[in-house]
C-alpha cells in the first residue's frame, strides 16, 4: 500500500491500485555485441594485420644492401626517410615515384648503377610469409569465416600478398589513411560492407589493436600461432581443432 498526502496535511494509507501490466520481454539485439559480455557471437569476418602474417623485408632483408656492397639496412633507411614516403603510404603519390626518389638520392652516395641494383633487389620480395601464421589464416578461411588483410603500404596488396593468400587486401595507399587510426579500420569495414562490430582484428601490436577497438571492432594483438588461436577461440573460431584435423 502507498502513502498519499491528505488534503488537510495528514497522511492516510491509500488502497492499492490496479496491478501494472507485465512488460513484454525485449529481445536482446545482436548488435552492438561488443558491449554484451559473455554474449559475443562469432564474428562475420577476421581482419589480419599484415604484420601478423609476414615479416617485412622479404626472406633476405639485406639483399639490396649486398647487391651494392652497402652496410646492412642502408637501402631501407633511405627508403623510410625519403620525403615522399609518407605521401606514398597515403596514396598521395605513387609507389614508383617514391622508389625513383629513393634511387636518385641513393645514387648521390653510391652511383646510379649500384643504386638501381640495390633498390631493385630490395623491392624484389618485400614480404616474407610466416607460414605458421598463414596456416592459421587458411584454417579460419576454411571454417567459413571471411578473411581480409590490412597494412600500411605504398601500393596495392592485391596482386601481391592478397592474391597469394587468396583473401581481400586493403592498403593504406588505397584507403588514404594509415593504421592505427580508427578511420582506417572504419574504412576497411565499410569497403567490406560490414559494421565494425562484425569484425575481429588480429593485430601485430597493442597500439594497432587499440585503434581497431576505437573504431568499434573486437581486437587483440597476436605474434605467435598460440596467441592467434587463443584470440580467435575467444570469439568462437576453434582453429586449434581444425589445425589438428
Amino acid at each position: 500500500m502507498s502513502v498519499r498526502p491528505h488534503p488537510g496535511g495528514s497522511h492516510f494509507l491509500a488502497p492499492p491500485g490496479p496491478p501494472r501490466p507485465e512488460r513484454a520481454a525485449v529481445p536482446v539485439s545482436r548488435r552492438p555485441w561488443r558491449f554484451l559480455r559473455n554474449r559475443r557471437p562469432r564474428p562475420d569476418a577476421v581482419l589480419f594485420d599484415l604484420g601478423v602474417l609476414t615479416r617485412p623485408g622479404g626472406a633476405d632483408p639485406a639483399a639490396g644492401d649486398r647487391a651494392a656492397d652497402l652496410p646492412p639496412g642502408t637501402v631501407a633507411r633511405y627508403a623510410r626517410e625519403h620525403p615522399s614516403y609518407e605521401a606514398a603510404l597515403l596514396g598521395l603519390t605513387t609507389e614508383q615515384r617514391w622508389l625513383d626518389g629513393v634511387r636518385r638520392r641513393l645514387a648521390e652516395e653510391v652511383g646510379a648503377v649500384p643504386a638501381r641494383v640495390a633498390v631493385r633487389a630490395w623491392r624484389a620480395d618485400p614480404w616474407h610469409r610466416r607460414e605458421a601464421m598463414v596456416a592459421v589464416l587458411r584454417r579460419v578461411h576454411e571454417s567459413g569465416v571471411r578473411c581480409a588483410l590490412v597494412a600500411n603500404t605504398t601500393g596495392s596488396l592485391n596482386g601481391d600478398v592478397g592474391d597469394r593468400l587468396t583473401v581481400e587486401a586493403y592498403s593504406s595507399a588505397e584507403l588514404g589513411v594509415t593504421t592505427p587510426s580508427p578511420l582506417a579500420f572504419s574504412a576497411v569495414a565499410d569497403r567490406m560492407g560490414l559494421h565494425p562490430d562484425q569484425v575481429l582484428f588480429a593485430a601485430s601490436t597493442p597500439t594497432a589493436a587499440a585503434g581497431a577497438r576505437a573504431a568499434g571492432m573486437e581486437a587483440g594483438s597476436a605474434t605467435t600461432p598460440p596467441q592467434l588461436r587463443a584470440l580467435l577461440a575467444a570469439l568462437g573460431i576453434q582453429v586449434q581443432a581444425l589445425a589438428a584435423a
